[in-house]
């Protein structure tokens, strides 16, 4: 399998993961609830993406099979946050899914 890139599109109403080969052909989408952040609720947010990108992830492949060389995370509500706060989203949602994907 090609490299897969992962692209999340988090909103006040839903929230899109897309996971694409790096040639641009997609091959997993999938919505679920909002994940816009909320001051002091940027754990909930992360937790919604990082469930959407596990099940994104397990509809190409088996669970620990491929690791994204790419995750791009848009999510609305982080410009108007600490600066502190954007950062603490894709850390949670790569400790989520380290946890979630590798097998020891």
């Amino acid at each position: 399998m090609s490299e897969i890139v992962i692209g999340v599109d988090g909103g006040g109403s839903k929230t899109r993961v897309v996971v694409g080969t790096a040639e641009s052909e997609i091959l997993a989408s999938v919505d679920g609830p909002k994940s816009a952040v909320i001051p002091g609720h940027a754990a909930e947010s992360a937790n919604v993406i990082a469930d959407l990108v596990v099940r994104a992830i397990a509809e190409i492949a088996q669970p620990g099979a491929v690791v994204p060389r790419v995750l791009y995370c848009g999510v609305a509500g982080t410009g108007s946050l600490m600066p502190m706060i954007p950062a603490s989203i894709p850390s949670a949602i790569r400790h989520m899914m380290v946890r979630s994907l590798v097998k020891t």
